[in-house]
C-alpha cells in the first residue's frame, strides 16, 4: 500500500512537472521568436493593424472552441492512460491464465495416470486376496506345526547330543583302529546324522514360515499403499475440479476485459480524430494570432516604444488573448520607432529553457519510478526518485533565478506553473527516494504447486 501511494504521488508530481515544463518551454521558445523578430525590421504596421482587427472579429468563436478542446485533451489523456493500464493488466492476466491452463492440463494427465495405476493396483489386490487369506491360514498353521515339532524333537535332540558327547569322549580313550574304536565312531556318525536331519527339517520349516510371512506383509503393504494412493487421488481430483471452475471464471473475465479494451480503443480513436480536427480548426486562428503577437512583440521591443506606452503596459488581456485596444496603441506607438532587444533577454530565456528541460526530465524519471513502483520494484522506484529530486530541484532553482520580466513582456504566463512543476518533482522525488530506498526487499512469491 505504501509503495502504491508513493507511485501515485510520483505520477501526480510528474503530470504537474510535464505541464509546467512543457508550457514554460513553449513560452520560452515563443518569447525567443518574439525578441528575435524585434531585432529586425518591425514589419508592415498596416498589415499588423489589419491582423488585429481580424482576430478581434473571430476571437469569440475561437475561445469557445479552445475551451472544449482543452477539456477533450484532458479526457483523452486520462482515457489513454486507463487503456494502457488495462492492456497491461489484460496481458498479465492472459499470461497467468495460460500458465494455469498448462498446469491444469498437466494435472489432468497425472490424475489419469494415477487413476490407471489405482485400478491396476486394486485388481492386483483382488486377484491375490484369496491367496493372501490362504497364506495367512497356512502361516498360522505353520507356526503351530513348527512349535509342535520343536516340542516333539526337544528330548530326542537332547538325547542325541548326549550320545554324541559320550561317543566323542569314548573315542579319546580307545585305540585308534581297534574294533571297538571303529564301532564307536560309526555310532557317532549315525547319531550326528540323525541330529542333522532333525535340525535341517526344523530349519526348512522356519525358512518356509519366514517366506510366507514376507508374502503376507507384502500384500498388506500393498493394501496400505493402495488406500494412501486413493486418498491422494481423491484430493487431487477435487483440486483439479476447483481449478477447472477457477479457469472458466478467469476465461470469462478475460473475455470481458478484451471486449472492454476493444470498446475503449474505438472510443479513444474517435476522440483522437475529434481532437485532431479541433486542433486544425483552432490552429488557423492561433497561427494568425501568433503572427500578430510576433509583430506586436517586435514593435514593443523597438526603441522606446515600451517606454512611450508606460510601465506595466501589456497588449495581452490574459496569458494567451490580446487586448485589442492596447494592441492598437502598440501599433500607433510602433509607427514611430523600432529597437533591438536588450541583453537581459538572452540570460532570462536561456535560464528558463534549462529549467524547463530539467523539469521535464525530472517528470519523466518520476513517471518511470512510479511505473516500477506499481510493478512492486521498490528499489528502482527509489533510484528514479533520486533523479527526479535532483533535476526537479535544479529546475526550481533556475526558474527562481531566471526571473520573468522579459517573458511576461512577450506574453508568457507559465512562470508559476514552472515553479510548481520543479517543486512537485523535488518533493515527490524526495518522498519516493526515502520510501523506495528505505524499504525492505519483498519476499519471493511461493512456487505454484
Amino acid at each position: 500500500m505504501k509503495t502504491k501511494l508513493l507511485s501515485i504521488l510520483l505520477v501526480v508530481a510528474s503530470l504537474v512537472g510535464l505541464a509546467g515544463g512543457g508550457m514554460a518551454l513553449k513560452d520560452t521558445m515563443d518569447s525567443k521568436a518574439y525578441y528575435e523578430s524585434m531585432a529586425g525590421s518591425s514589419g508592415s504596421i498596416d498589415t499588423l493593424e489589419g491582423g488585429i482587427q481580424t482576430l478581434k472579429e473571430n476571437e469569440p468563436a475561437y475561445l469557445e472552441g479552445k475551451a472544449a478542446l482543452e477539456e477533450g485533451k484532458v479526457a483523452f489523456e486520462e482515457g489513454k492512460k486507463q487503456l494502457e493500464e488495462g492492456q497491461k493488466a489484460y496481458d498479465e492476466g492472459k499470461a497467468l491464465l495460460e500458465e494455469k491452463q498448462s498446469e491444469y492440463d498437466a494435472g489432468v494427465k497425472q490424475l489419469e495416470a494415477a487413476d490407471k495405476k489405482l485400478k491396476e493396483g486394486y485388481q492386483t489386490l483382488v486377484n491375490n486376496h484369496k491367496a493372501y487369506e490362504q497364506g495367512k491360514k497356512d502361516y498360522e498353521q505353520g507356526e503351530k506345526d513348527l512349535a509342535a515339532a520343536k516340542a516333539y524333537y526337544a528330548d530326542p535332540i537332547t538325547q542325541l547330543k548326549a550320545g554324541i558327547a559320550q561317543c566323542e569322549a569314548a573315542l579319546k580313550s580307545l585305540e585308534e583302529g581297534s574294533d571297538q574304536y571303529n564301532a564307536t565312531k560309526t555310532q557317532l556318525q549315525t547319531l550326528q546324522a540323525q541330529l542333522n536331519a532333525i535340525n535341517s527339517g526344523l530349519s526348512s520349516n522356519e525358512k518356509k514360515l519366514k517366506e510366507g510371512k514376507k508374502q503376507l506383509e507384502a500384500y498388506e503393504l500393498g493394501t496400505l499403499r493402495y488406500y494412501d494412493g486413493k486418498r491422494a487421488y481423491e484430493a487431487g481430483k477435487k483440486q483439479l475440479e476447483e481449478g477447472a471452475v477457477a479457469l472458466e471464471e478467469g476465461k470469462a473475465q478475460l473475455e470481458e476485459a478484451a471486449k472492454q479494451l476493444e470498446e475503449g480503443k474505438v472510443k479513444l480513436d474517435d476522440a483522437e480524430k475529434q481532437l485532431a480536427d479541433g486542433e486544425q480548426q483552432l490552429a488557423v486562428f492561433e497561427d494568425g494570432r501568433a503572427q500578430v503577437i510576433d509583430g506586436l512583440n517586435t514593435a514593443m521591443g523597438t526603441g522606446d516604444v515600451a517606454g512611450r506606452l508606460g510601465e506595466g503596459f501589456s497588449f495581452m488581456r490574459d496569458e494567451e488573448n490580446l487586448d485589442y485596444d492596447k494592441a492598437q496603441q502598440v501599433v500607433d506607438a510602433a509607427r514611430a520607432y523600432a529597437a533591438t532587444v536588450t541583453g537581459g533577454v538572452t540570460k532570462e530565456l536561456a535560464s528558463k529553457a534549462i529549467a524547463s528541460g530539467a523539469t521535464l526530465l525530472a517528470s519523466v524519471l518520476a513517471l518511470v519510478g512510479a511505473i516500477f513502483g506499481f510493478g512492486g520494484k521498490v528499489p528502482a522506484l527509489g533510484k528514479f526518485s533520486i533523479g527526479a529530486l535532483v533535476l526537479g530541484a535544479i529546475g526550481l532553482v533556475l526558474a527562481l533565478l531566471a526571473g520573468n520580466s522579459y517573458s511576461a513582456a512577450a506574453g508568457a504566463g507559465s512562470a508559476a506553473l514552472l515553479l510548481a512543476g520543479g517543486g512537485a518533482n523535488a518533493v515527490g522525488g524526495l518522498l519516493g527516494s526515502i520510501g523506495g530506498l528505505g524499504a525492505k526487499k519483498a519476499p519471493a512469491a511461493p512456487a505454484a504447486e
